[in-house]
C-alpha cells in the first residue's frame, strides 16, 4: 500500500482546543474532502488516491488521536470531530467541496451537517454506514431494519480494545461485526494489508472513547434532511446493508450502488474492490 502513497503533501493545523492534526493533500481541481472511519486515517483510501487525485484535490484529514495526527487526551466524541473538520475548512479557505466518507467518516458528516448545515457540500457520497448501530430495545422490527442497529453489549465491545490489546479488532467481530467478505479467516488481500501495516491506533483507551459516543448516536433525523445529491455505496456482505438502502430511501436526490457478492461488496468495498469503487464514484462527480 506504502508505494501509492509517496506523492502526497504531508500538512499540519491546529484546532481551537490546541490540537496539532495531520491532513494529507494532493492532486488538483475541485476540492474533495475524504473522511475514513473509525479507527483509520488517510491511509485508508491508499487504493482511491492514486485515481481519484487526477481529477481532484484530495484533502484527507486523520482524526484526532489516529494516523499521524496527536492524541490528546480529550475531545473523543463525534461532535468534536466534526468540529474539526469545520475547523480544518476554515484553515483550509474552502467553502464548497465534494465530501466522501466511509463508515464512521459518514457520522462525522451527518454530525457536521446537523450542527453546521449543508451548505458547503457539492455532492455527498456515504460508504456503508448505519444511522444507529446499537438497538434500543423498545424499538419494533422495523425500526431496527431503518437503522442497522444490532442488541450490541456497548461497554463489553467499547472495553474490548482496552482489555485485549492484543488483538483489539476482535472486538468487531465479538460484538459488531460489519461484514467482510468471507470474515476475518478470509479477508481480501488488500483489507489484510491494511490491518497489518498500517492500523493507526495510538492508544486503545482513546479508540475505546470514541467507539462509546459513535455507537450510541442515531442520526436518522439528519439523513432525512439531507437535500445534497447523494451516492450511497454498501455490499450483499455487509451487515447495514438494509439500512443504506433505507437511507437511500430518505434522501430525494441519491443514487445507491450495492456490490454483489461476488464484487466483494463488504464494509471495506473501497479496499476490497477499489477499481469498481473508484469507477461509481467518478461517475457519480463528474457528472
Amino acid at each position: 500500500m506504502k508505494e501509492l502513497l509517496t506523492d502526497i503533501e504531508h500538512r499540519y493545523f491546529y484546532t481551537t482546543d490546541g490540537v496539532k492534526l495531520h491532513y494529507a493533500e494532493i492532486g488538483s481541481g475541485p476540492p474533495l474532502i475524504m473522511i475514513p472511519g473509525g479507527l483509520c486515517a488517510y491511509d485508508y483510501f491508499a487504493y482511491q488516491i492514486p485515481t481519484l487525485s487526477q481529477h481532484f484535490r484530495l484533502l484527507i484529514l486523520d482524526p484526532r488521536g489516529f494516523g499521524l495526527s496527536e492524541v490528546p487526551a480529550y475531545g473523543y466524541r463525534i461532535p468534536r470531530l466534526a468540529a474539526d473538520i469545520r475547523e480544518w475548512l476554515g484553515h483550509l479557505n474552502v467553502t464548497k467541496a465534494y465530501f466522501l466518507g466511509h463508515s464512521m467518516g459518514c457520522s462525522i458528516i451527518w454530525c457536521y451537517m446537523d450542527l453546521y448545515g449543508q451548505n458547503p457540500f457539492l455532492k455527498l457520497i456515504l460508504v456503508d454506514q448505519a444511522p444507529a448501530l446499537a438497538i434500543n430495545p423498545i424499538w419494533s422490527e422495523k425500526q431496527v431494519r431503518q437503522t442497522g442497529a444490532v442488541a450490541v453489549d456497548v461497554w463489553g465491545f467499547v472495553n474490548e480494545f482496552v482489555v485485549n490489546q492484543e488483538k483489539p479488532m476482535a472486538a468487531f467481530s465479538k460484538y459488531l461485526p460489519l461484514g467482510v467478505s468471507d470474515r476475518e479467516e478470509k479477508l481480501a488481500q488488500n483489507f489484510k494489508d491494511y490491518l497489518r501495516e498500517s492500523l493507526p491506533v495510538k492508544n486503545w483507551q482513546v479508540a475505546s472513547d470514541l467507539m462509546l459516543n459513535h455507537v450510541t448516536q442515531d442520526w436518522r433525523d439528519v439523513v432525512r434532511r439531507i437535500t445534497v445529491p447523494t451516492l450511497l455505496l454498501t455490499g450483499e456482505l455487509s451487515r447495514v446493508r438494509d439500512a443504506v438502502i433505507w437511507s437511500h430511501e430518505q434522501i430525494p436526490s441519491s443514487e445507491l450502488v450495492i456490490f454483489t457478492r461476488e464484487e466483494l461488496g463488504s464494509h471495506n468495498l473501497l479496499l476490497e474492490n477499489p477499481k469498481k469503487a473508484n469507477a461509481e464514484i467518478l461517475a457519480f462527480l463528474t457528472k
